[in-house]
C-alpha cells in the first residue's frame, strides 16, 4: 500500500514522500456512448441536472459505442473495496479519507465517501470528497490532506482517486479518448519511509469558453483541446529547470492529438522521457489516470534513483496540473 510521508511541520516546502499507488482497473467491456441527454430541467432529477453541468457528449466515429474500455458495473464504493481492504490491513486507521473524483454518483444520497469510510470501518476519521475540478481534483485532494496533516498533527490520511461513469453521463466527448473506470489509493503518512520525494505541484488553468460545456459544438471542443494542450506543454517545459539528471513525464490520456503534441515536445529535449502505458492506451481513466500509468512506469524497470517524475493531470474544461516527484529507490521495480 502506498504512502505519502509528511514531516511534522506541515509547511510549504516540507519533505514529503510517496510510494507506489495501489490501483484497481476493471475488465474491458463494450459499452454504449450516449449521444444526447434529457432536457436540462432540475425538476426531473439530480442526475439529469448534473448531466447538463458535465456536458452532452457527441457521438464517436463508430456510432454510439465505446469498444474495449475499462467499465465497472457496480458502484465506485464497490470498485474501491479491495484497495480499502489493503489500506486497512497495512496501516493504522486514517484521520481523513478523501475521495477525488471527476464523475458524480447518480444521486447525492449515495455518499460514496461515507460508503468507503464504512467499508474501512473508519469510526473517528473524517470522510469527504473533492470534485467539480475534472481530473485536477486528485491534485487538490492531495494538497488538502497534506495541509490537514500538517495543521492538525495527525499521522495518517487516505486518498482514493476513483471514477465510475454511470448513465445518463456519456463516456465520449468529441474526439477525446473515451472515459474508463478506475481507482487508485494512496496512504499519506507523517512517518517515513517513502519511495518518492514530493517536489511540489504546479497549475496551468484554461480560460473558460463563453459557452458552457453542455452547449459546446465541434469548434468549442477543438478550442478546448488546443487550450489544455498548451497548458500541459507549459507545465512540461518546467521539467527543464534544475539539475535533475533525467525527467519522466507521465501525462493523462486525454486524446490522440493531445499526446502527439506532448511527444513532439519531448523529442526536442533528451533529458525528458514520456512514458505511455501499454494497457488501456486509448482510454482516459480520469482522476486515477496518471497514477495507473505511474504504476506501469515502475513495473517497466526504467525508473532509476534520482529521476524526476511529473504526473500531468489534464481535462478539456479545466486545464492542467502537475505533481512533481523524485524517485528515491536504488533500482527499478
Amino acid at each position: 500500500m502506498p504512502c505519502i510521508n509528511i514531516n511534522a511541520e506541515g509547511e510549504v516546502g516540507m519533505t514529503v514522500y510517496l510510494s507506489s499507488p495501489d490501483i484497481a482497473v476493471p475488465a474491458d467491456r463494450d459499452v454504449p456512448s450516449q449521444a444526447s441527454g434529457p432536457a436540462a430541467d432540475p425538476a426531473i432529477g439530480y442526475a439529469e441536472a448534473l448531466h447538463h453541468i458535465e456536458g452532452v457528449p457527441l457521438p464517436d466515429a463508430a456510432g454510439n459505442s465505446c469498444a474495449g474500455i475499462p467499465a465497472f458495473q457496480g458502484s465506485v464504493a464497490e470498485l474501491t473495496a479491495g484497495l480499502l481492504a489493503g489500506a486497512a490491513a497495512g496501516h493504522p486507521a486514517p484521520a481523513y479519507l478523501c475521495w477525488a473524483h471527476e464523475t458524480s454518483a447518480p444521486h447525492p444520497a449515495t455518499l460514496p465517501a461515507m460508503q468507503m469510510a464504512q467499508a474501512l470501518r473508519l469510526k473517528a476519521g473524517l470522510p469527504f470528497g473533492v470534485g467539480q475540478q475534472g481530473s485536477l481534483a486528485t491534485v487538490s485532494a492531495a494538497e488538502l490532506l497534506v495541509a490537514f496533516l500538517g495543521a492538525e498533527g495527525k499521522r495518517y490520511a487516505l486518498l482514493v482517486a476513483a471514477d465510475c461513469v454511470k448513465p445518463p453521463f456519456g463516456r465520449r466527448f468529441h474526439r477525446a479518448y473515451p472515459k474508463g473506470d478506475a481507482a487508485a489509493c494512496w496512504v499519506l503518512s507523517a512517518e517515513p519511509p517513502g519511495d518518492y520525494r514530493w517536489a511540489g505541484t504546479r497549475y496551468a488553468l484554461c480560460r473558460p469558453l463563453a459557452q458552457p460545456p453542455f452547449k459546446w459544438e465541434r469548434w468549442h471542443f477543438e478550442t478546448a483541446e488546443r487550450q489544455v494542450t498548451e497548458a500541459a506543454l507549459r507545465l512540461a517545459a518546467g521539467l527543464r529547470d534544475g539539475d535533475v539528471r533525467r525527467s519522466w513525464l507521465v501525462a493523462q490520456q486525454v486524446s490522440a492529438a493531445f499526446l502527439q503534441e506532448i511527444r513532439n515536445t519531448v523529442r526536442q529535449d533528451g533529458r525528458i522521457r514520456l512514458f505511455e502505458r501499454a494497457a488501456w492506451s486509448q482510454a482516459n481513466l480520469l482522476c486515477a489516470d496518471p497514477l495507473v500509468s505511474l504504476r506501469g512506469l515502475e513495473e517497466s524497470g526504467e525508473l532509476k534513483r534520482g529521476d524526476r517524475v511529473c504526473l500531468l493531470f489534464a481535462g478539456l474544461d479545466y486545464g492542467a496540473a502537475a505533481i512533481d516527484l523524485q524517485y528515491l529507490k536504488e533500482s527499478g521495480w
